[in-house]
């Protein structure tokens, strides 16, 4: 089960940079910027940017965006959705390889435009060590947390401070589907994706800088069809992805994407039963 840990992540990019099938309902309503929580952009030396107007004025400067990168990624979890030679080399260091990479720790929300007058709000916070893994999210009001270490599959249920064990046995079995393909937050996650993805070409349109939610980035924008993608950077960290398509706004707050997950993720808390 390679690359399980990406899909949370890689759901919700691929959704941002192919939301463009004819499927898709067209009429979807924007969402509102109330209907995302507000995170406040961090630099790279984790110092909040400011969000007074006089700090808004100055910018960072224009960065040339570049495509030199020639690596495959064609038998990554990205690389099988999205041509990956068509984002810049900033996005492919600072987000693809880390989303690709053997230990990764993501928390992201926001909202997303699904269908007319319909947003689905949406949180996931996971982690992968190697074979240890770590997944919760939260979907259309369902919660579930899933947890895989050296002992076995874990359902956690913080209510009732109980770990039930789905699967002792850690070999991968082809004829078997494994118990984390069964949180409903990736189930819907990756339905999701699986309905929108279509047939338009992903295509660089152009970078900048601006004034995004009262801080100063710099942003990349791409399209897809009719969908307008906007990927808005502090410095070198992906912070926001804004996707517009036809007047419907979707918006992504990622509030931490790195390669240094925290290791009491991957054990069961010492106040839980294990069932």
């Amino acid at each position: 089960m390679k690359k399980t840990i990406a899909i949370v992540f890689t759901a919700i990019l691929i959704l941002s940079l192919c939301s463009c099938n004819k499927s898709e309902p067209s009429q979807a309503s924007s969402v509102s910027e109330a209907s995302v929580p507000q995170t406040a952009a961090i630099s790279d030396s984790g110092t909040p940017l400011p969000e007074n107007p006089e700090a808004v004025q100055k910018l960072p400067s224009v960065e040339t965006p570049e495509f030199n990168d020639t690596s495959d990624y064609s038998s990554t979890l990205v690389g099988r959705y999205l041509d990956v030679s068509r984002l810049t080399d900033k996005t492919k260091k600072n987000a693809v390889d880390i989303v690709n990479g053997k230990t990764v720790y993501i928390d992201i929300n926001g909202s997303l435009a699904v269908a007319n007058g319909v947003s689905m709000d949406f949180s996931a916070v996971a982690a992968k060590d190697g074979s240890k893994l770590y997944m919760s999210t939260s979907v259309l009001g369902n919660d579930s947390t899933i947890l895989r270490n050296d002992e076995g599959i874990y359902i956690l249920d913080s209510s009732g401070k109980t770990a039930t064990l789905l699967q002792k046995d850690m070999s991968e079995n082809i004829n078997k589907t494994s118990p984390i393909y069964n949180n409903e937050g990736l189930k819907n996650a990756v339905s999701f994706i699986t309905s929108l993805f279509g047939p338009n070409e992903l295509s660089f349109v152009s970078n900048g800088v601006e004034e995004f939610r009262g801080s100063a980035m710099t942003y990349e924008e791409y399209k897809a069809g009719d969908a307008s993608i906007k990927l808005y950077y502090a410095g070198n960290t992906l912070r926001y992805i804004s996707v517009d398509k036809n007047g419907a706004v979707s918006e992504i707050v990622i509030n931490a994407l790195s390669s240094t997950p925290e290791s009491s993720l991957f054990d069961i808390p010492g106040d839980y039963t294990i069932k």
